[in-house]
């Protein structure tokens, strides 16, 4: 596998009116930044709109966030690899805020499937950058990517969990055991669950699009109260 540049693969939508805040798209496995890229219009207007490539490549336009293993008992992924993926990908992230003059806990991330797990696992690992994740059709995390004590997440941080119940590749057991375990660390967790396949689907959207205007809402209700 070759190692994309990291500045590569980046698709923006711009904010339309006043940006308040950036929001990451993590692709799945095997896909690119296109994939949910395409899925921008629905978002806030407020919201600056970033798709990120995985940095790992596995043919023309596919990408991957980490390898995976396929296995009789389900999917497995190396641990060692994925952790160097969220560090790898955290420095993306902070050189785009930075790009954006987006501060530190106004970023969310968005992934579906495999960008779900990259996505909460840099919410664990690096939870001073981000004020929240939208986790779509993903899967608990293993121990070695959770909080530390140099990490630990802040009480209260708002995580919206949604899973089809007829996934055939990550089963919705998974989301339910991912929604227990952010619920267990102390976020506040929105969860949903869906009549999809492992897809998103358009009332999907809707219930996201709400929870981050709902969000940003909250945001810029505090940020008026500040002196």
């Amino acid at each position: 596998m070759i190692d994309t540049p990291p500045n590569a693969g980046v698709r923006v939508r711009p904010a339309r009116s006043q940006g308040a805040a950036l929001l990451f798209l993590l692709h799945g496995y095997g896909s690119n930044e296109h994939d949910l890229f395409g899925l921008a219009h629905f978002f806030d207007e407020r919201l600056h709109v970033v798709s990120l490539r995985a940095p790992r490549a596995l043919a023309p336009l596919s990408y991957a966030w980490f390898d995976l293993e396929f296995t009789a008992s389900g999917i497995r992924f190396a641990e060692e690899h994925a952790a160097a993926s969220v560090r790898q990908t955290a420095q993306r992230i902070v050189q785009l805020l930075q790009q954006f003059g987006i501060p530190n806990g106004r970023a969310l991330l968005l992934g579906f499937s495999q960008g779900a797990i990259m996505s909460a696992a840099l919410v664990m690992q690096h939870p001073a950058l981000f004020g929240g994740a939208v986790l779509l059709s993903g899967a608990p995390l293993p121990s070695s990517l959770l909080p530390t004590a140099t990490s630990l997440v802040p009480p209260h941080l708002p995580m919206f969990v949604g899973h089809g119940v007829y996934d055939a590749v990550l089963p919705v057991e998974g989301g339910r055991q991912l929604r227990q375990q952010l619920a267990q660390l102390g976020c506040a967790v929105t969860y949903r669950e869906y009549a999809l396949a492992h897809e998103i689907g358009e009332e999907e959207l809707v219930d996201v699009d709400d929870w981050l205007t709902s969000w940003l809402d909250q945001r810029s209700a505090e940020q008026s109260r500040e002196p």
